[in-house]
């Protein structure tokens, strides 16, 4: 049975289960429910994002969380706030936290289950299983995760990383979305050179735009190649974008040389990916983020030229 709302004197809908110090374990439960009812699987991925690191912010020293311990009581905190309720006291955290162990099979309870093992197929996670128990209940979280769970700003394993990008970028051709997109899939199984190699061809396929929107602007030779037409787009960026009149438009200015410069090294990089030789591997997943995460980043600098 799921609660009615009723409504507390400041002003937030709150279940009845909420103001209870004692829950019986089938109430626990679905006051849980009641607090994941509505949301999408992205949005269920991102709250776990998020209450994972809180559990680390409050464990700084830690990189094993529990179920029905650390993960459950942040993510209780996390779904509350979503739901735009008063925190929850200690006695509920308590009542609730066991309830992400013992609700496991439950259909309403899968995407949390699926975003976890989502961070374990991305090796940013690794699960520990206790026995004979066929679940998980404590997840051990590699280097790269805990650069995710110490890291407050946008990430590629972040569901809707790609959205947020692309829409800082007017009129973004299709296919320089959907390259990111896959690109994202890739850092989601844990596939860095292929991630890398696609995060490279959205770029290419933005620069080629920009370029053939420039035109004659640019200096370019018949038959130029990728990094000539770099060079040639980022020497123009002073004559496209004008002389800074002020502080603000000197940072565009300076960002946009940032973004193409980083275009270079990715399209190195990107190179060093899809042909033979003796090149670095892609094994480190901590390089292959940065690569994503700063393509994000530098986008719309590069897009800004196409004026």
């Amino acid at each position: 049975m799921v609660a009615s709302d009723t409504v507390n004197r400041s002003g937030y809908a709150r279940s009845r289960y909420l103001l209870s110090p004692h829950l019986t374990q089938d109430q626990a439960a679905a006051a849980v429910k009641e607090l994941l009812a509505g949301l999408t699987f992205d949005q269920v991925g991102a709250l776990v994002i998020a209450a994972l690191r809180r559990a680390r912010r409050d464990h700084p020293n830690k990189l094993k969380f529990q179920m029905n311990d650390e993960i459950g009581v942040a993510l209780t905190l996390v779904l509350s706030e979503n739901k735009g309720r008063d925190p929850v006291d200690f006695n509920f955290r308590q009542a609730v936290k066991e309830v992400f162990v013992a609700q496991r099979g439950e259909r309403w309870l899968q995407p949390v289950l699926d975003s976890l093992w989502g961070l374990v197929r991305a090796g940013l996670a690794i699960p520990l299983y206790n026995g004979a128990d066929l679940f998980p209940r404590l997840y051990q979280f590699t280097e790269a995760g805990a650069r995710l769970l110490d890291a407050d700003d946008d990430h590629p394993c972040l569901p809707g990383f790609v959205d947020r990008v692309t829409k800082r970028c007017q009129n973004l051709p299709d296919e320089v979305a959907a390259h990111l997109v896959d690109a994202q899939t890739c850092v989601e199984h844990g596939l860095g050179r292929p991630a890398v190699v696609l995060a490279g061809l959205a770029y290419e396929v933005a620069i080629e735009d920009i370029v053939d929107h420039l035109g004659s602007r640019l200096t370019l030779k018949r038959g130029a190649k990728a990094v000539d037409k770099i060079k040639a787009v980022r020497k123009a960026i002073p004559d496209l974008l004008g002389s800074p009149a002020n502080p603000t438009e000197a940072e565009s200015l300076g960002a946009s040389e940032d973004a193409w410069d980083f275009a270079n090294r990715l399209r190195a990089r990107r190179n060093q990916g899809s042909h033979p030789g003796a090149y670095p591997d892609f094994a480190d997943l901590a390089e292959v983020h940065e690569w994503l995460i700063s393509a994000g980043r530098h986008l719309p600098g590069l897009w800004s030229v196409r004026v």
